[in-house]
């Protein structure tokens, strides 16, 4: 439904802006696929998917915007609209491939429901630019719903710890015969998520401490270190995983927990 609504203000903004639009909104989406490409070679850390969506939402709205100056602001829009197109996909894309990895689904399948939803996003958001027209609607009333259709898709994801639970990309809890087993994956998880969103040696620690569920008293105690210590180093780790509670983190360390043999 997401991909469904922003999709088809894109294409609608596209017969808005149009005929200055295509080459602009080549340029733009090149730009954009090119810098997410450089970015990931060359940028050190991990794409947030939060940051594509949120970028992706936040150029849609702009090129409306520009798209309401009319001639002036038609290239504009063009261009903020190939950019919104391409964080959008990489976006999307991601979101196919995690859902297709943490469920065992069949890819094929997937990626034909998706281009299918895309194609028909296409259609409807240009049927409904043309019908809107011809009906005599003014360009101010057919922008500002584009908009608030863009601002209510904002709300189907405020972080990156929404996106593992509530967007099927969570998987179920593996199917293991002991807690054992379970946890003796959790260093390599904790290890991995470290690195990827920038911890220190002493938050990994820590880290690894939260996944098996200890109090801070009992962390401090372990670590020789004290309650406070604990909390301002867990307030860290949730600010770097963008997520507010213990509840999120475990969510978010099943997500990532690798499928046990005996879930097959």
């Amino acid at each position: 439904m997401v991909q469904f609504a922003v999709l088809f203000v894109i294409k609608a903004c596209g017969v808005i802006a149009s005929p200055h639009f295509v080459l602009a909104s080549g340029l733009g989406f090149a730009i954009a696929a090119l810098t997410v490409v450089a970015f990931s070679l060359f940028g050190g850390k991990v794409i947030k998917l939060k940051g594509l969506y949120n970028l992706s939402l936040l150029c849609a709205e702009l090129a409306l915007l520009a798209a309401s100056l009319g001639a002036m602001g038609y290239l504009a829009a063009g261009a903020l609209n190939g950019v919104a197109y391409a964080f959008f996909a990489v976006f999307c894309f991601a979101v196919y491939c995690a859902i297709c990895l943490r469920h065992r689904l069949d890819p094929i399948r997937i990626f034909a429901i998706a281009i299918a939803c895309e194609c028909f996003a296409s259609i409807a958001g240009i049927q409904f630019c043309m019908v809107a027209r011809d009906a005599g609607i003014d360009l101010g009333t057919i922008l500002v719903f584009l908009s608030a259709l863009l601002a209510v898709t904002f709300l189907f994801l405020f972080s990156d710890a929404q996106y593992r639970s509530d967007w099927g990309t969570k998987r179920s809890r593996p199917s293991v015969d002991s807690v054992i087993k379970y946890y003796c994956t959790l260093p390599d998880v904790c290890t991995a998520l470290a690195k990827q969103y920038g911890l220190s040696k002493r938050e990994e620690t820590v880290l690894q401490l939260l996944a098996q569920k200890k109090t801070a008293s009992d962390i401090a105690t372990e670590l020789f270190i004290s309650i406070p210590t604990v909390k301002t180093h867990t307030q860290s780790i949730y600010r770097k995983f963008d997520i507010h509670s213990r509840a999120e983190l475990l969510a978010l360390l099943d997500a990532e927990m690798p499928v046990s043999e005996e879930a097959d």
